[in-house]
């Protein structure tokens, strides 16, 4: 089989026009394809280093892409920086339903940090650790979310805070 290299650096700045956010970043791909170039197998790996988005900066992100006919794999994805640590899986199959399944790790992420760059301005002064998981489907969309984990307020080496612990819950289903 053929195979194709791609590697290249990119200036999140000049995308912001796209995403009708400010963005923030530099992106590093390194790619490899094999195959057919209509339908090729994709192994890449991508870092983004000082990510920001809508004036929130989230930190340095890294990850892989695999590509493997109707599957698309985004595995080992780590996000550190001032919104704490995140790291993540998920699967996605383009073919009927697109059925996606995921899973995320938040280790004492800023909960107001991370509610501010979805666009909510509301000020919980909470940290969250905690495994969330999503299954469902992109065609109709619809989707659970399950969480475990805690959430602590006013986190500090000095001031632990206050600590309560949820185990076991289903967060959400959204249907569309």
């Amino acid at each position: 089989p053929r195979e194709y290299t791609l590697s290249g650096t990119l200036n999140l700045t000049l995308l912001a026009p796209f995403v009708d956010e400010s963005l923030r970043g530099e992106a590093k791909i390194a790619a490899k394809l094999t195959g057919d170039l209509a339908d090729p197998a994709v192994d890449a790996q991508l870092s983004v280093a000082d990510l920001a988005l809508a004036n929130n900066t989230l930190g340095d992100v890294k990850g892989s892409l695999v590509r493997r006919g109707e599957s698309v794999r985004l595995a080992d994805v780590e996000v550190s920086g001032p919104l704490g640590h995140v790291t993540g899986d998920a699967t996605l199959s383009t073919a009927g339903a697109m059925p996606i399944e995921g899973s995320v790790n938040l280790q004492a992420v800023n909960l107001d940090t991370l509610l501010r760059v979805a666009g909510v301005q509301l000020e919980m002064g909470h940290a969250v650790t905690a495994v969330v998981g999503v299954s469902g489907t992109i065609q109709p969309l619809a989707f659970d979310v399950n969480a475990n984990g805690m959430a602590a307020r006013n986190l500090s080496a000095s001031s632990p805070g206050e600590q309560s612990a949820e185990t076991g819950h289903q967060l959400a289903t959204f249907e569309a």
